[in-house]
């Protein structure tokens, strides 16, 4: 009896002696298990000379691990697979595959850094306790595949802002469809958009080690400020590079992906500003066709270039007058050039006034695509020169027309046939005129015709006409011959005009009554 409890008990010592020799998978687990949850586990299992190198070929000695631990605890997860141990007397190593998780102690709710890699540990029975004394850790490439890319736009989508923080590189670089370069600095810190849906369409993906190139079309939906929601596509090449296990945003180029609908709508935009200063009905509607920034010009008008507050205080007058150029108009001669997001067109403006003169200009515009809108930015127009013939039936029409408004006690028609110049002048020998110069001649034809205002229906006869034309100046006399109070008056007249924006203005006028 004796014999056999000591046999049991030498069995029980050895198993015991064995169990503390052996390191396998258990005590392995056991070890991992507690370095995720235990701030000293570095400090009580791992030897004093411990060092981990990593798979950027830096390192960490006991010290610095331990003080990288005291924040992380319960913000780091790892998982291993393919365990292999192997064990010589007091010296155990370990190989396999791991995936850690780092998390963000203030924002959880963010995507963890994500590293997986193949590592090689080394343990040493030191007094009986197996210690960590090594660990050595090789990058594997994390796979970026297509749901990757939709889980980085999903990002995108939720919050832009946040998106261009956290993503974009230090030294990322944006190539625009005009071949500018851009960097981090000029996308952080803007407003969030309004994005709807934002993917890529047929992606392609090209992998290499923790390199990584997306291609396709990225189309993306926003809501505007005025509540619309507008779609563009790009043809985009995207380079991501996975830099401490998070995919960050290092490379774009983009190029504006041409719409077949583009120069139709290009052409309504160019059409709809010239109808809506025609229609005289909303400022807001005009404005709506030109980009809202510092680079809009208008012009040339009355000889100056316009910015775009220049632009709308002028339309709120013309179209609160309504006195654009009245008359039938068609647009001739379109020719079209379209780059990316940018559009430089030719056309000829032809107007038909009632009277039958056609009045011509040549306009250029240039505009740009704004969220998925095509608006001007350069508005540039000049004259068509007229013939000799038609520029003379012109110029008779505005001495004839001012003369028949000035009948009909029509004082607004009958000033717009006049220059409004500090060097405009009449001279009248008729009573009640007399001679006047720069804006007292508006103001005395209006006084005049309030004052008179029962309408001349006579008939006045215009007759040996010489014109001398010189580019946009013009000389004219002429005789007028009509009734007055039952009396035919003739009148000897001479004239000077000016064409202004295609139209022929009576600049100065001197009218004697033939004896």
């Amino acid at each position: 009896m004796k014999k056999l409890l000591f046999i049991i008990a030498l069995t029980v010592w050895n198993t015991g002696i064995y169990a503390q020799k052996v390191f396998d998978e258990t005590v392995f687990n056991g070890m991992m298990s507690r370095m995720q949850t235990d701030v000293d586990f570095f400090k009580n299992e791992a030897d004093p000379s411990f060092m981990i190198t990593y798979g950027n070929g830096g390192s960490s000695n006991q010290e610095s691990i331990l003080k990288t631990v005291k924040n992380m605890i319960g913000l780091y997860k790892r998982k291993e697979t393919n365990l292999k141990v192997s064990q010589v007397g007091g010296t155990a190593v370990v190989t396999g595959k791991v995936e850690e998780q780092f998390f963000t102690k203030d924002k959880p709710n963010i995507s963890p850094r994500i590293y997986n890699g193949v590592f090689t540990y080394t343990f040493s029975k030191v007094k009986g306790k197996w210690l960590m004394v090594s660990a050595q850790h090789t990058d594997v490439p994390t796979p970026f595949t297509k749901e990757t890319l939709n889980e980085i736009l999903a990002e995108y989508k939720t919050d832009s802002k946040e998106f261009m923080n956290s993503h974009l590189s230090e030294d990322w670089r944006y190539i625009n469809s005009k071949g500018g370069y851009q960097a981090r600095k000029d996308f952080i810190g803007g407003t969030k958009q309004s994005i709807v849906t934002t993917e890529m369409l047929n992606p392609v993906i090209f992998q290499s080690g923790n390199l990584a190139v997306t291609s396709g079309i990225h189309q993306t939906t926003r809501t505007t400020s005025d509540g619309k929601q507008v779609t563009g596509q790009v043809g985009a090449t995207y380079t991501w590079q996975n830099r401490n296990g998070k995919w960050m945003f290092v490379g774009s180029q983009q190029n504006i992906k041409q719409d077949d609908n583009d120069e139709q709508a290009i052409k309504n935009v160019i059409i709809k500003e010239i109808d809506e200063l025609k229609k005289a009905k909303s400022l807001d509607d005009y404005m709506s066709v030109y980009a809202n920034n510092k680079d809009v010009k208008f012009g040339p008008y009355r000889g100056k270039l316009f910015n775009y507050d220049e632009i709308k205080m002028t339309a709120e007058k013309v179209i609160k007058n309504n006195s654009y150029l009245k008359g039938d108009w068609e647009i001739t001669d379109w020719n079209v050039k379209i780059n990316g997001n940018s559009a430089f067109v030719t056309e000829n403006l032809i107007t038909t006034q009632a009277n039958g003169i056609k009045i011509g200009a040549m306009k250029t515009d240039y505009l740009e695509k704004i969220n998925g809108e095509w608006k001007i930015v350069d508005h540039r127009f000049s004259p068509i020169a007229n013939t000799v013939e038609e520029d003379e039936v012109a110029i008779k029409s505005t001495i004839e027309g001012e003369t028949n408004a000035f009948k009909q006690r029509d004082a607004d028609k009958a000033t717009s046939y006049w220059l409004n110049t500090p060097y405009t002048s009449h001279h009248y020998t008729a009573k009640g005129l007399g001679y006047v110069r720069g804006a007292n001649v508006g103001t005395t034809i209006t006084n005049y015709l309030k004052a008179n205002p029962k309408i001349d229906n006579s008939t006045t006869n215009y007759h040996d006409y010489i014109i001398r034309i010189n580019g946009n100046s013009a000389w004219a006399t002429y005789v007028s011959d009509g009734t007055s109070n039952g009396k035919k008056v003739v009148y000897n007249k001479a004239a000077y005009l000016e064409k202004t924006n295609g139209e022929w203005k009576m600049g100065s006028v001197n009218s004697v009554e033939a004896k």
